[in-house]
């Protein structure tokens, strides 16, 4: 997994959440939408957890340009409906468990399957 974020305190809280669910574990981190993009293209990791704030969206359009078959969450200081194709969490409600839920939603292959791994 890949986790991205501009705070290192939340990049730290996020990397400690990883770590404690099962079947996860980080392959890197970084502090920028740019070096998570060229991360992305690098290790085409399973799973990318962005900060919405560094530039929203587009986070998860480029990684997905780079890296087609990552499924991307966004997490956010700011509880607010969005309308992206990501799931988007708050914060303070990222757990061991939802992102385990998370990862159960995400969309399939088009052959039916969903992706493999968790990393």
């Amino acid at each position: 997994m890949l986790v991205a974020d501009d705070s290192p305190v939340f990049l730290e809280a996020a990397v400690a959440v990883v770590e404690a669910t099962p079947g996860f574990e980080v392959a890197a981190t970084c502090r920028s939408e740019a070096r998570a993009v060229e991360l992305a293209g690098e290790l085409r990791p399973d799973l990318a957890l962005l900060d919405e704030s560094m530039s929203g969206p587009d986070a998860a359009v480029a990684v997905a340009a780079v890296s087609p078959e990552t499924y991307v969450i966004l997490v956010s200081a700011d509880p607010r409906p969005f309308d992206g194709t990501s799931p988007l969490v708050n914060k303070g409600e990222l757990s061991p468990g939802k992102l385990t839920q998370l990862w159960g939603q995400r969309p399939t292959r088009g052959d039916g399957r969903a992706p493999t791994g968790q990393t």
